[in-house]
């Protein structure tokens, strides 16, 4: 029982970051985000019933010791890889994950290599180690809890962390084979707090093999399906904190409770093609509707046209603006006009024959003669200028129809518009600004064809090279135009929050008193708006 995964969507080089983010997070007693819809963490964690976006992070909760009594903690790293409600076979899982560490193994040597042993797993139809004879995890209310989310649990030390991307990646193919949706998590909320209260983990513990136990387990024993050790977990409970409003404790109640109850699940992330996984920030994501972004196109560029008209109003039609002034002259009629004779400025030949046209008419005279004071010009007075500065998300999840919405936007404002434009992207661990402020269509388009998105999303890192690129260039009144699909997965280093990185560069966009907007193709609209809010702008979604 088999499926292809291609390993190659993640070269090895392209873990380096992530992995030393993992770590961080970890050592932190936080969880984060694996791609979009994978949780990692060292401890326990659970969605939230009424809002299954929502996953929580119980800081002082260590998975080693809640799930298998280890009194040493930060050991066993607990993944959930959340989809739409339905079965998972988890023997296919559990195939797959194998078929992820054999490769990862392949890789690298030594002390980084990860025992398959030491993996147990737990989806709707069961579970049990992936080594064993996945016999175990009948029990129905864990089954029935485990509706919406495979559940992984794996011993894995820090300098084996990047496994968890190749593991992420078996876990998603084998949710799609299965004919399931992939569903997206909005958002990761960190608990801590002090008291204790008890917690019945009964419905979510059953009889299995796992070789996670307290007691430290051979790494090379010999696997036996007639054999193994099976153990049974008593009825348990677990002493957790009390949150400062009591939420964590009830959630997890919640979520106990509703086992019997309808699948809660999070929104749609893609449908169930093979092809289209959108494994961790390093698989390609495919648009399951193309046809959704471009409608919104004409909408987008409207959008941004009247941003530009409320801003500029009345300086964004050309280059330049003009002033209609008459001439002083005494009344002759002029047989050459010379530029050298009469004030500068171009002629306004409308205005000049409507003046003799009515000074003749008022004369009574029978034939149209210019004269000089008939004469009115148009004075040039240079227009304020404006600079545009596209920051593009070029991150995996932004391949096919939504980089091609981008690219496409851009093109179409650079075409009516005489306004400079400059484009930065930013994918993985860094920014780019692919073109500086220029109105040649050339440039541009050489800087769009660039863009092959793949990796993280540093948004921080656009930002704030945008803001560094402006003032080195000296813009002129700039826009900022933020185009992305995501929230945040790359701290920049203002702090170790990806998403509040992101937030104190908007707050320098705002006293910087640039104007700034964002686009949000199929994107976190809360997080969005607070970023918009922040840097004083406004926000379009393009759902």
């Amino acid at each position: 029982m088999m499926i292809n995964i291609d390993y190659t969507v993640i070269p090895p080089d392209r873990v380096i970051s992530p992995t030393e983010q993992l770590i961080s997070a970890f050592n932190s007693n936080q969880g984060c985000r694996v791609g979009e819809c994978t949780v990692a963490s060292r401890k326990m964690h659970i969605y939230n019933v009424q809002n299954p976006g929502e996953i929580q992070i119980l800081k002082n909760v260590d998975a080693g010791r809640l799930f298998y009594n280890k009194s040493d903690c930060d050991k066993i790293v607990h993944l959930d890889i959340f989809h739409e409600c339905g079965p998972v076979d988890h023997r296919l899982v559990a195939a797959a994950i194998t078929d992820s560490i054999i490769h990862f193994n392949s890789t690298i040597t030594g002390s980084e290599q990860v025992n398959s042993n030491l993996i147990d797993i737990q989806t709707s139809t069961g579970g049990g180690r992936i080594t064993g004879n996945l016999t175990f995890g009948q029990k129905r209310s864990l089954q029935q809890a485990h509706q919406n989310h495979v559940h992984v649990a794996a011993m894995l030390l820090d300098n084996s962390l990047s496994s968890i991307f190749y593991i992420t990646l078996a876990v998603e193919a084998a949710i799609l084979q299965c004919g399931l949706e992939l569903r997206r998590i909005d958002t990761i909320t960190p608990l801590f707090s002090s008291g204790e209260q008890l917690m019945d983990l009964s419905d979510f513990t059953d009889q299995n093999d796992s070789l996670l136990k307290e007691s430290e387990p051979d790494l090379n024993p010999v696997i036996s399906q007639q054999t193994s050790d099976i153990t049974s977990n008593d009825e348990q409970t677990y002493a957790i904190s009390n949150a400062k409003q009591n939420s964590g404790l009830s959630k997890i109640n919640a979520q106990k409770n509703s086992v019997e109850g309808s699948c809660n699940q999070q929104c749609l992330l893609s449908l169930g093609d093979n092809n289209s996984a959108s494994i961790l920030q390093y698989l390609t994501y495919k648009n399951t509707n193309p046809n959704l972004a471009y409608k919104h196109l004409s909408n987008i560029e409207r959008h941004i046209r009247r941003l530009l008209k409320n801003f500029f109003k009345g300086n964004i039609s050309t280059s330049r603006r003009y002033s209609t002034y008459a001439s002083s002259g005494t009344l002759q009629t002029i047989s050459k006009l010379s530029s050298n004779d009469y004030s500068s400025g171009i002629l306004d030949i409308s205005a000049t024959v409507q003046a003799a046209a009515v000074r003749t008419i008022s004369a009574n005279n029978t034939s149209l003669a210019i004269s000089c004071g008939d004469l009115n010009f148009k004075k040039l007075i240079p227009s304020k200028k404006i600079d545009i500065c596209f920051i593009l998300d070029a991150s995996a999840s932004m391949e096919g129809p939504r980089i091609q919405i981008a690219k496409a936007l851009i093109l179409r404002l650079l075409n009516t518009t005489a306004a400079r434009i400059s484009l930065i992207s930013f994918q993985d661990n860094e920014a780019v600004v692919k073109t500086t402020l220029t109105r040649s269509k050339e440039k541009i388009k050489i800087g769009l064809a660039s863009i092959n998105p793949y990796g993280a999303t540093p948004l921080a890192l656009g930002l704030k090279t945008c803001l560094t690129h402006l003032k080195e260039n000296k813009a002129s009144n700039p826009l900022l135009v933020l185009i992305t699909d995501g929230l945040p997965s790359y701290a920049s280093g203002i702090t170790d929050d990806p998403l509040n990185d992101a937030l104190k560069i908007a707050d320098e966009i705002r006293s910087s008193n640039y104007k700034f907007t964002c686009i949000g193709l199929d994107s976190s609209q809360d997080y969005l708006s607070t970023l918009a809010y922040i840097a004083g702008g406004c926000v379009y979604y393009c759902k």
